[in-house]
């Protein structure tokens, strides 16, 4: 499903020439850098409590498409790896390839072993974002909200660490702002979006694709 079939679901718009291919690939994280592990308990990462704070998350058809998609995972296999830096890594490339199914059972278990990594919540919220752009109807928006849920809490646990260097977290805070406008404007906010591609361009150098989004709102 192409993002003008996105936009054209939520907002009835269509987006420009040029901006087709944004919301499909919101960016490609940094090298990571090995953090401290907390975990939460399997209850919390399974019901996504530490994202969205347990507010109504329904369709218009009453239907909680994040939750059946949640609930497919549980027949997804995946193997035993080392930590959570090797089950984020490797989700990060089942997200590449397009199992999506596979990539989110990996980040999930990421999350699981180490509830602070926030490039976890970053790859896991572009995981949602290219579900949104391959349904349709009221699975779209939910599928697209949620991802923003996940890259305001990537934002908030960059906010909160304290063994990155300047440098790097100038880098990931320009991945997640750009990353939160693309979902932003495909959800047919482009107030705030025009907000978060600033900050992002604040931080560091955009991507490609960032800096068309951010041509884009600002009419350059």
């Amino acid at each position: 499903m192409s993002l003008d079939s996105i936009l054209d679901t939520i907002t009835k718009s269509i987006l420009p020439a040029g901006m087709l291919a944004i919301a499909a690939n919101v960016c490609v994280m940094a090298e990571e850098v090995v953090e401290a592990p907390r975990k939460p308990t399997l209850e919390q990462v399974t019901k996504g409590t530490e994202i969205n704070d347990n507010k109504e998350n329904k369709a218009e058809d009453g239907r909680d498409y994040v939750k059946e998609f949640q609930e497919k995972l549980k027949d997804v296999k995946i193997p035993e790896l080392k930590d959570a830096s090797a089950y984020n890594n490797a989700g990060h490339r089942a997200m590449r390839s397009g199992d999506l199914l596979q990539a989110a059972k990996l980040l999930y278990r990421a999350m699981e072993l180490d509830s602070e990594k926030f490039s976890v919540y970053m790859n896991l919220g572009t995981v949602y974002c290219k579900l949104g752009e391959q349904t349709r109807g009221s699975e779209v928006k939910m599928y697209l909200s949620h991802s923003l849920d996940l890259y305001n809490t990537c934002l908030d646990k960059i906010s909160k660490t304290n063994y990155l260097t300047e440098t790097q977290r100038n880098e990931n805070l320009t991945l997640a702002h750009e990353g939160k406008a693309t979902i932003l404007y495909a959800l047919g906010d482009k107030v705030h979006a025009k907000d978060s591609i600033l900050l992002a361009a604040k931080y560091g150098k955009l991507t490609e694709k960032g800096t068309l989004l951010y041509s884009e709102l600002n009419g350059k």
